[in-house]
């Protein structure tokens, strides 16, 4: 099985070359009979009912960074000339949703949008995401007042998940789950650890190659590098 992931910086501000890739992809798939399924990881300002319909024809996964509330987004996610991206990214996440009910959201929490945390997870389930992820920034500077707080909010998190369960609303929200699922496993398996330069590469716009797409940043780093 192969996966192909587009992830930036922002994919598509490259629309046409994500498409050549992809058909590529899937053509050299169907020689090689192996199973293929492409993700793209998008800021949704650029989605549009066209590129949407697209994607799910030709069977790339779509995942929305957005984080929350516009309070929560605004602090890390405003366009080039500062600008909020929010309702841009709100329109695209709405255009996702119609035609793939199970897009997943992607929030990144740092210490300058903790406080809105719960209220940004709320606010998305409320906007129809059932799948949603919450990610630690976690080279950001948090100090224990901070971490503190970021307890509470998942503690708050947790409270909202159990009362939509309780209510029959379907949600996944990976930090909650995935805790779930390990412990029922009785702890992680081989195969749920990171396959960080085995069974995973990431490609630079340059063609230089690194163990994981987090190590490129903007590909100027030569200690990172694998080929």
């Amino acid at each position: 099985r192969l996966q192909v992931g587009y992830f930036g910086g922002e994919p598509l501000l490259s629309w046409d070359l994500l498409q050549q890739l992809q058909l590529r992809a899937r053509q050299l798939a169907r020689e090689k009979n192996v199973p293929l399924k492409g993700t793209v990881t998008t800021n949704a300002t650029l989605l549009t009912d066209e590129r949407m319909d697209w994607l799910v024809g030709h069977d790339v996964v779509v995942g929305i960074s957005i984080d929350g509330v516009q309070a929560a987004h605004d602090h890390n996610r405003r366009f080039a000339g500062g600008a909020s991206s929010f309702e841009a990214a709100r329109r695209g996440l709405k255009i996702a949703l119609s035609r793939a009910p199970l897009t997943e959201t992607i929030t990144v929490t740092d210490p300058s949008n903790v406080r809105t945390l719960a209220d940004s997870v709320r606010f998305l389930l409320d906007e129809g995401v059932g799948v949603l992820s919450f990610n630690v920034n976690v080279r950001a500077a948090w100090d224990e007042p901070l971490l503190a707080e970021y307890e509470r909010q998942v503690e708050r998190i947790g409270d909202e998940f159990i009362r939509r369960f309780r209510a029959g609303q379907d949600v996944y929200i990976g930090a909650i789950d995935a805790k779930i699922i390990g412990h029922l496993k009785r702890g992680l398996k081989d195969c749920d650890k990171c396959s960080f330069g085995v069974r995973e590469v990431s490609f630079a716009p340059s063609g230089n190659i690194y163990p994981c797409e987090r190590l490129v940043g903007d590909d100027t780093d030569p200690r990172w590098r694998i080929g």
